[in-house]
């Protein structure tokens, strides 16, 4: 069935806006679900629990780059700022950068830009926590025995699986899908193939045309009339 060429124009376009599109759609997931534990959660309690091992755990992260920025009060006019609020100012500017340059570079394949959009979505998840509540509402708690992960959240869930992606993809047929894997076209050779065919067909009309042989001929017909001519005039 030919494809008409709104329907070739709307792909390009597609592709090009599906990273915003996960983005968006991760933040919103990750904002709901952690104003809904907030409502239905008492801090420090654990909830509910899955599959043995994945409990539904109200905490709060208020440090900030492992302590490092924990001190930190930067005066921004009427303003204080502190190590929490920037790095919530340094996650969305991450964000903004990852959008920009999203949406400036068109030759990257959609794996890589939906990569890019999942790491967009949850630095801009916990950078609105991190600016508007000076801490990230977690809540994921995988914990079974001596086995104790920290408890995160969609947008730490969602940063993880894009840099992870990144990673993984030029180790997956080079970061291609496999409608993307289209063989490459061999290389041109130095002669083309037709070459011998047309020096053959060359030499074929030259000597179905018969001027070499046919002057040959008359030159060789020429010399031996010569002697026999001034033969028969003596």
């Amino acid at each position: 069935m030919p494809v008409g060429p709104a329907a070739l124009h709307s792909r390009p376009m597609a592709l090009r806006w599906s990273p915003f599109a996960l983005a968006a759609a991760l933040v919103a997931l990750d904002q709901a679900s952690k104003a809904w534990v907030v409502a239905e959660v008492p801090l420090g309690a654990r909830a509910a629990s899955w599959i043995g091992f994945l409990h539904l755990t109200h905490t709060r992260n208020s440090g900030a780059a492992f302590g490092l920025l924990r001190d930190v009060r930067l005066e921004l006019g009427a303003t204080t700022v502190d190590g929490v609020q920037l790095l919530g100012l340094v996650s969305l500017a991450v964000a903004a950068g990852l959008a920009v340059w999203l949406g400036r570079a068109r030759s990257l394949r959609w794996p890589t830009r939906l990569a890019l959009g999942a790491i967009m979505g949850g630095a801009i998840g916990n950078g609105i926590d991190r600016w508007r509540l000076h801490y990230v509402v977690d809540f994921i708690h995988a914990q079974a025995g001596w086995f104790d992960f920290p408890v995160f959240n969609v947008a730490d869930m969602a940063i993880t699986i894009g840099a992870g992606s990144l990673l993984l993809l030029p180790l997956v047929a080079g970061g291609r899908s496999p409608a993307e894997r289209v063989p490459a076209a061999p290389a041109a050779s130095a002669e083309s193939p037709g070459a011998p065919d047309a020096a053959a067909s060359g030499a074929d009309d030259a000597a179905a045309s018969g001027a070499p042989d046919d002057a040959a001929a008359s030159g060789a017909d020429d010399v031996s009339d010569g002697p026999s001519r001034t033969a028969a005039d003596r």
